[in-house]
């Protein structure tokens, strides 16, 4: 099912009979073969939901960040290593830690640090946070200029941001490159003279440091990061930066840390990003912790327009510590308030948490609540949690439906915050389903609500203003959950427990295709890719080449000249698949009264009918629009190509414009008022290429340049075209295969004033002699030619392109516009091993305006080309199973 068909019922009818055969072969093949094992997962709900709510897999605003589960299938570091799950008792251990850290600072009722130590004084380090296994949900930014990503966890208990920097003395695996200072043109350091300085502990200073403001943040657990307090530009999305960001660049970093890059402070401190954002977002942050672990999540800063339907608020506890206190005087189940004492809560306080992952009650307040919950679930069976202390648990594996009552938060200003049941489990594998409530030992100071609980809400804090005025909000938005998720029927119950016992990095690679082949919707194939790294990489393998098709026409005046139509009024645009011959509308008002062609990385380019022609890169799918210079500085605007060094969303991008009529080139970078030209080209350009970091162009004559895009700009000739090899009615075009560097020539024969495609030639260049040498056969492999645009793939990937052929469309502006017969813009392949041409399409669609080949924005593809299937005796030999499951689908 996708958004633009409806739910078919027999379909669902045989795909359920199948799923239940499906799990008996697995059971049978688990027997027979030793070693074997498998992850069944339905897959359904979550391409639903991702389908259906692509806002949660996708920054909304410049403010936001998605936010993931560690575990789940979001964050996997490759397709060989995944992130292990902890056991609950690793989870319990490691709470203790961090509420150990949290009861040992409150005991100081100060929030304050101590001001600058010198090295050799006696102190005790603040401990802060808590063990890493704990701290479940990650946010990506960006820090430096260029930008390095990285995923650092969320903590509303963390004072500092850090993150691990090179050069490193030592520093743990994490998930992408570590952050290298000296590659930054924005790093600045802080020195110990500095008032800043002040918000951080240090130790001493690394020889030749000396006068160098450094930190040093200690966890629960016997984690720690060492190194340098300084400032950097923070990235928060394409259009939102904070400059001289207070951060930890640390150099010395050990514990048990898992592939995270490091911490992103959201307490209450100076150094927080709170604080550091206040002028801009008022101290305002929500998120929303992902419902389950294939599900996301945001972290939002700023105000919220509209406000979000259904809040309700509490006040903040005006206390000394930095973490967010609240009055709670009572919780209920069922709807019901249970009969505790208010003292019991009000006594030591509460807090909330993003860090803990149970939730900690006064021991009597715990009892109570424990004894109710069982009575409650008393028609399913109890059974023996792995510790003593997680001591109520469940395994609903043979329920066929599961009913959890309501928890309720009762707070003193009157405010009841109501949560679904399901937040009150933690789903550890499918036997085995806990409380996820526990009761603090005898000395701790407060009680702590944690993050499992917080999973279905909104949690909204506004800390500005006054400490009276401060506040909490809760909502059950819909940017949290989608419908199916708010609710608490017996299958999410039921889903919560399967999906806990999924360890997504074991699902089968070679099923994956299979499943997402049947979204026929490009828009909902692209959504699946931006669930996780291994995902990306797979939809990156079978998402085929598409024809972008022109929302323009042509006409004929009346001394036989074509041009252009004004664009149709319509506010999408289309894409010709070219495996199905099927053509897919994409919802975009952007390109409404636009010209609209391909540029680089699989964003569009548009330009504005009406004057002053405006310019932006579009992304189809995420609609993130990037504006350019306007186009008044040329004729014909809609000639205008463009290509890029990058993804449009890097602060390191440069835009190369050529106007094919024009013989014009120019570059700008984003937010550039203006196009810088290359003064000495004159006419006769065919193409432009980004090749191994640098741009080069090519004319009709075969010259090949190398572009320097500074102030002037400049090129440089690199090689002159064989004046023999000139012939009039050829187009070339540049491509790179195999990281060669090819030049295409597409001879045509004249037809009625117009040129068709009669033969293909191709040349590699030699860069030592300086010379072409003409390549006869390009292998299993195929290029789609296109100005600025070519794209070389291996035909293994995509069905109906063929091998050591050159795929052509009637790009070539004013060249390629005459209909002959039913051959319509001179699209077709050309056969490098027959020497013939043929044309494509010729029954099924008529086109009178340009094309461009368009692939979809490309995720990052692993060097292996494939992952690897982990399943495999032990013995090492690999059994025939895997096959058995693949014909099984695809005779499904």
């Amino acid at each position: 099912m996708t958004l633009h068909e409806d739910c078919d019922e027999e379909l669902n009818f045989w795909a359920q009979k199948y799923n239940e055969k499906l799990k008996i072969m697995l059971h049978e093949l688990k027997l027979e073969l030793q070693g074997f094992f498998y992850s069944y997962v339905e897959t359904y709900k979550v391409m639903q939901n991702i389908i259906q709510n692509p806002t949660t897999y996708a920054n909304e605003r410049e403010s936001t960040f998605r936010v993931v589960d560690k575990y789940g299938p979001c964050f996997q570091p490759s397709l060989h290593r995944s992130v292990v799950s902890p056991s609950l008792t690793d989870i319990i251990r490691s709470d203790r830690a961090r509420i150990y850290s949290i009861q040992a600072r409150l005991s100081k009722n100060s929030g304050r640090r101590d001001h600058i130590v010198e090295p050799n004084s006696l102190r005790i380090p603040a401990k802060d946070g808590s063990a890493f296994n704990t701290l479940n949900y990650l946010v990506t930014v960006g820090l430096g200029t260029p930008k390095t990503d990285l995923s650092l966890v969320l903590d509303t208990g963390s004072r500092l941001t850090w993150t691990q920097c090179e050069p490193c003395r030592s520093c743990y695996n994490q998930r992408g490159p570590l952050f290298d200072r000296t590659d930054s043109s924005s790093y600045v350091n802080i020195y110990k003279t500095d008032s800043v300085c002040a918000y951080v502990q240090h130790p001493a200073s690394p020889p030749g440091a000396a006068n160098l403001c450094s930190y040093e943040i200690s966890y629960g657990d016997g984690s720690f990061s060492v190194g340098y307090f300084s400032k950097e530009t923070l990235t928060m999305s394409a259009a939102e930066k904070i400059n001289s960001f207070l951060f930890g660049c640390g150099t010395e970093n050990i514990g048990k840390f898992n592939l995270e890059a490091g911490i992103l402070g959201l307490n209450q401190e100076d150094a927080s990003i709170v604080v550091q954002t206040a002028q801009k977002y008022k101290k305002i942050f929500s998120y929303c912790l992902p419902s389950s672990a294939s599900s996301t999540g945001h972290l939002t800063f700023g105000s919220q327009t509209p406000a979000p339907a259904n809040i309700k608020y509490t006040k903040l506890v005006a206390q000394k510590s930095p973490y967010y206190g609240l009055d709670l005087i009572g919780i209920g189940l069922g709807g019901k308030k249970l009969n505790i004492l208010e003292s019991i809560f009000t006594t030591p306080g509460t807090i909330i948490d993003s860090g803990a992952v149970f939730t900690y009650l006064p021991p009597v307040a715990y009892t109570t609540f424990r004894d109710a919950f069982r009575v409650a679930m008393s028609a399913y069976p109890r059974i023996n949690g792995p510790t003593a202390a997680i001591e109520t648990c469940y395994d609903f594996s043979k329920s066929t439906s599961v009913t959890v009552p309501e928890i309720s938060f009762f707070f003193k200003d009157g405010t009841v915050v109501g949560m679904p049941g399901k937040s009150s489990l933690i789903a550890y594998s499918s036997t085995l389903t806990c409380l996820g409530f526990q009761k603090y030992k005898d000395g701790d100071k407060q009680s702590i609500i944690g993050n499992k609980v917080q999973r279905t809400m909104e949690v909204v804090y506004d800390v500005a203003g006054q400490r009276s005025s401060r506040r909490i909000l809760f909502t059950d938005s819909t940017r949290c959950v989608s419908a199916s998720d708010s609710s608490d029927s017996q299958s999410d119950i039921l889903d919560l427990v399967f999906m806990a016992q999924v360890q997504w990095s074991n699902l089968l690679v070679e099923i994956l295709p299979i499943i997402f082949r049947k979204l026929k919707d490009p828009c909902d194939v692209y959504r699946c890719g931006l669930v996780c790294v291994l995902w990306k990489s797979i939809v990156t393998t079978i998402v085929p080449p598409f024809l972008l098709l022109s929302n323009v026409g042509t006409f004929k005046d009346e001394v036989g000249s074509f041009h252009f139509e004004a664009p149709l009024n319509k506010q999408s645009c289309s894409l010709f698949n070219t495996q199905t011959n099927e053509t897919h509308e994409i919802f975009l008002p952007e390109v409404e009264n636009c010209w609209f062609s391909r540029s680089s990385f699989g964003w569009l380019l548009t330009i504005s009918f009406e004057p002053p022609h405006e310019v932006h890169l579009l992304n189809p799918f995420t609609r993130d629009r990037i504006q350019l210079p306007s186009a008044k500085q040329f004729s014909r605007p809609y000639d205008l190509r463009v290509i890029t060094s990058t993804t449009p969303l890097k602060p390191t991008c440069l835009v190369l414009a050529i106007h094919h009529f024009k013989g014009v080139l120019a570059f700008c970078r984003p937010g550039d008022k203006s196009w810088t030209l290359f003064e000495d080209f004159r006419r006769c350009l065919d193409d432009v290429m980004f090749y191994k970091g640098e741009f080069y162009a090519v004319n009709y004559f075969g010259h090949l340049f190398h572009l320097h895009c500074n102030t002037p700009a400049t090129q440089k000739v690199l090689h002159l075209w064989p004046i023999d090899f000139l012939q009039i009615g050829k187009h070339n075009y540049l491509a790179e295969l195999d990281g060669k560097l090819l030049l295409v020539v597409r001879y045509g024969q004249e037809y009625w004033g117009s040129n068709f495609t009669s033969v293909i030639e191709i040349y590699e260049l030699d860069w030592v002699e300086k010379v072409w040498i003409k390549v006869k056969n390009i292998g299993n492999n195929a290029i789609l030619l296109g100005i600025g645009s070519s794209i070389s793939l291996p035909i293994s990937h995509f069905r109906n392109f063929k091998a050591n052929c050159i795929y052509v469309i009637g790009d070539c502006i004013s060249h390629f516009f005459l209909k002959i017969s039913q051959h319509v813009n001179d699209t077709g392949f050309y056969n490098m091993t027959t020497g013939q041409f043929e044309y494509l399409y010729e029954s099924s669609l008529i086109w009178s305006s340009p094309l461009n080949w368009f692939i979809p924005p490309s995720p990052v593809i692993y060097k292996q080309g494939r992952a690897e299937v982990i399943c495999r005796e032990k013995k090492g030999k690999m059994k025939s199973w895997s096959s058995k499951i693949r014909r099984s689908l695809l005779n499904w």
